[in-house]
């Protein structure tokens, strides 16, 4: 008989050329871990987004998932210009590449992030009202010696691929995941992936990410937003939601 006791469950499963694994915590009923909801979250404007966190929320932390090159950031930098928030991103705890088990065995959680200190740094901030960490630092591409403190003062955004991570989810105040069109947005990330880490995008973090949606975070958001590749069609799409 199933018990309520937190769990860690592994799932292999089949990504391109490779045998990956996705490990979730959640109850014991998988069911219950990889999707819970039979409708959709409801569909709506980015404008209506952002009044309903400028309006306030409680608990005042705030998640923001989405693909890669969704339009996360951007949903963020508007916010910040309606509301005087704080962002943690779960790109201040990439791992410094030389630590990466691999280069090519994609996986969720994600190998090459610093994945146990995003969590249990959300973790300490819902818990605590402060949390502190060491960002990663993009001119050096190496973990800051420096700790960066967040005081849940005010609103805190929580924003990158996996925000909606079922530990996570019954943090927030306000769940979004930001909507968008697969082959528009990967084709963005590759493009920004151009350089030094064009062949990791391809077969690291692009299929990890694939995994990580397997287990349909848009389900366990309170509200779709539209992001890249889909916002010239998105406004029928509310109106429809809404009828």
């Amino acid at each position: 008989m199933a018990d309520n006791r937190r769990l860690k469950h592994r799932y292999p499963v089949l990504v391109g050329n490779f045998t990956a694994t996705i490990r979730l915590e959640g109850r014991s009923n998988v069911e219950g871990v990889v999707a819970t909801r039979h409708q959709m979250p409801e569909r709506v404007s980015v404008e209506e987004a952002i009044t309903r966190v400028s309006r306030g929320v409680q608990p005042a932390l705030i998640a923001i998932d989405g693909l890669p090159c969704s339009g996360k950031g951007t949903l963020v930098a508007k916010l910040k210009q309606r509301v005087d928030l704080d962002c943690i991103e779960l790109d201040d705890f990439v791992l410094p590449e030389e630590h990466w088990p691999s280069r090519d065995q994609p996986a969720f959680p994600f190998q090459f992030i610093r994945y146990d200190a995003f969590v249990d740094s959300v973790k300490t901030l819902a818990a605590t009202g402060r949390c502190s960490y060491q960002p990663f630092d993009w001119n050096t591409l190496s973990t800051s010696e420096d700790r960066r403190e967040v005081r849940l003062t005010k609103p805190i955004v929580i924003e990158g691929v996996s925000a909606l991570n079922p530990a996570l989810c019954d943090l927030y105040g306000l769940k979004i995941f930001v909507e968008s069109d697969r082959s528009t947005v990967f084709q963005a990330a590759l493009r920004r992936g151009d350089g030094a880490w064009e062949r990791e995008w391809r077969e690291l973090f692009l299929p990890s990410v694939d995994i990580y949606m397997l287990t349909r975070p848009e389900r366990r958001a309170d509200v779709l937003v539209p992001g890249r590749g889909i916002g010239s069609r998105y406004g029928s799409v509310v109106a429809r939601s809404s009828t």
